[in-house]
Formats: structure tokens, C-alpha cells, sequence
């Protein structure tokens, strides 16, 4: 479903992406809720067309869906590097755009980026090792072309929860979704972490 078309170097989004992404992803949005979010989603992006190019949103769901549709035939290291990808073209327009001075390249767009969309304190502690670990995935698979040595089960765990934590940066893109849903994701993402602790 996700074609790129190349419009002007855009990328052109519709409705059945976005069903796409929510489609993997349930959880994110509360069921009761859903319709309301489609239908405000939709609303606020024809009302600002130029805001999914300024906030970088248009290639982020792009890499974002082309990870959901390896799920079956690519190797875990490389869903996990698509779905950084996905975080790391929102914090590098989101720093670009603020004019925020960052030292240390991509993976601290993404830290701030975190940081300024409030995905802190200690529900999201666990949040730093997961970043620090995607990070070095994307690395190796970009880069190498290998996986890096981890323990066995952290690279699908991480994949696991970059995918969740990815979709929910991109539903909140178009409508935060509260802090009690916030933190019952924080809850679901870091649980992915602790069945790999057990």
C-alpha cells in the first residue's frame, strides 16, 4: 500500500497509510477513540498541507511503513535501523527547525527530540538504553552490514519496541494522546525489556 510517488521530491500520503500504521499498531490509539482520531487527523492535515513536509512527517511514516512491510522477509537488524530512520528524520527537522544547536550528530536529535516532545522521567528511564541500542543496530546494519552482539533476544526486543515507540511519536504528531495512554505505552514498551530480563 505504502508507493513512494515522487511529486516534486515529496511524498504523497493517504488515508490508507495511516490506517496501515494504525492497523500494526493498534494499542496506540484507544479503540473508543479511534474514529475521533481518524477523522481530526485528517481535518488537521488538510487544513495545514504543508505541515507534514515542515515537520518531516511525510518521509518519517514513508520508512516507518516500509519496516511494518518487512515484517515477514527482512532481517530483524534492518526493521529496527527502518524504524530509526523513521525517529531520526522527525528529530533532525524538529532540531533543524527550532534552530537548536545539537553536538554529537543524530542519535542526540533524537535524545532532544525525545526530550521536547516529554517523553521523560521514570516511566521512560528505560527509553535511553533503548536508543543507545537502536542506535548501534542501525549503525551495524547500515554500516557493516552485520548485527552487533548482544545477548540473544534484545535485537527483536528492541525492534519490539522501537516499532511502538515510533508509532506512538507519529500518532502524537497529529494528536496527543493523554498521559494516562502515555504511560500505559511506557508500560507495554518497557515490558518488552523485562520478558527479555526473565
Amino acid at each position: 500500500m505504502a508507493v513512494e510517488k515522487n511529486l516534486e521530491n515529496s511524498y504523497l500520503l493517504d488515508f490508507r497509510q495511516i490506517l496501515h500504521v494504525i492497523e500494526g499498531n493498534r494499542h496506540i490509539v484507544r479503540l473508543d477513540k479511534f474514529e475521533h482520531f481518524i477523522s481530526n487527523s485528517l481535518d488537521f492535515i488538510e487544513q495545514k498541507p504543508d505541515w507534514m513536509r515542515e515537520t518531516g512527517f511525510d518521509p518519517s511514516i514513508y520508512w516507518f511503513i516500509q519496516a511494518l512491510q518487512t515484517s515477514m522477509k527482512a532481517p530483524t537488524i534492518l526493521k529496527v535501523a527502518l524504524y530509526w530512520v523513521s525517529l531520526e528524520i522527525i528529530a533532525s527537522t524538529h532540531v533543524k527547525n527550532n534552530t537548536i544547536n545539537i553536538c554529537g550528530g543524530k542519535k542526540y536529535n533524537v535524545i532532544r527530540f525525545i526530550e521536547d516532545m516529554g517523553y521523560t522521567g521514570e516511566e521512560w528511564e528505560f527509553l535511553s538504553g533503548v536508543i543507545d541500542d537502536c542506535y548501534q543496530i542501525r549503525n551495524f546494519a547500515f554500516h557493516e552490514g552485520t548485527e552487533p552482539i548482544f545477548q540473544e533476544g534484545v535485537i527483536w526486543n528492541r525492534r519490539n519496541q522501537i516499532r511502538v515507540f515510533a508509532s506512538l511519536v507519529l500518532t502524537e504528531m497529529l494528536e496527543i494522546q493523554g498521559q494516562e495512554q502515555r504511560s500505559k505505552i511506557a508500560e507495554k514498551i518497557h515490558n518488552y525489556e523485562k520478558n527479555n530480563d526473565s
